[in-house]
């Protein structure tokens, strides 16, 4: 859990608590949230892929729209037991549960105990190492050389890889410069 103040662009804010996976989204933990959805309301929820030609087992999840990763963290929530996050208008009386609905931010319970996509800003003061972070701040998310923190390019072999096999940061996250891309709550210019 982290709460702290950090520079996002040129601007300093506040970040409330928050909690992140120490991992990416596994294929396997996505297909088993979507067989639990798929049998409590949710619909065209999309199978996902396993990686991009993957290595080993555990390859994060692919083939997957912005939409159905806003639909499986309230099914995840479901799941556990916990109070989804995201709904269907402002009155937040209906949890997002189907289609490709464009949801504003006050259609988002930030107060609910579920799971959500982090803020831009709390995906970069994490990937940064949070208040933990050496001064001069790494290159990469927790070492200045790639190839100890990050499947990419040059030593991919234009795969992806078992989440978790580099060095994490020091936050102890790991995959944070690399392997797939991660998703976040804010659409450069979509909500307010």
């Amino acid at each position: 859990t982290f709460t702290a103040e950090t520079i996002y662009g040129t601007t300093l804010v506040t970040i409330s608590s928050f909690q992140i996976d120490m991992y990416e989204v596994t294929y396997e933990l996505w297909t088993d949230v979507r067989t639990w959805a798929l049998t409590h309301g949710y619909t065209n929820l999309a199978a996902g892929q396993n990686g991009y030609n993957p290595v080993g087992s555990n390859n994060p999840v692919t083939v997957v729209s912005w939409y159905d990763i806003v639909k499986w963290c309230n099914a995840r929530s479901e799941k556990d037991g916990l109070t989804p996050v995201y709904y269907t208008t402002s009155a937040q009386s209906t949890s997002y549960k189907t289609g490709d609905t464009a949801i504003n931010t006050d259609a988002v319970k930030w107060t609910a105990n579920g799971y959500r996509l982090p803020t831009d800003a709390e995906w970069e003061f994490a990937a940064k190492g949070g208040t933990l972070a050496q001064s001069p701040p790494y290159i990469y998310s927790g070492s200045d050389t790639i190839g100890n923190v990050a499947w990419y390019y040059s030593n991919s072999d234009n795969t992806t890889h078992t989440v978790g096999t580099k060095q994490p940061n020091e936050l102890g996250i790991y995959d944070m410069s690399g392997n797939v891309w991660e998703w976040c709550w804010d659409w450069f210019g979509s909500f307010p």
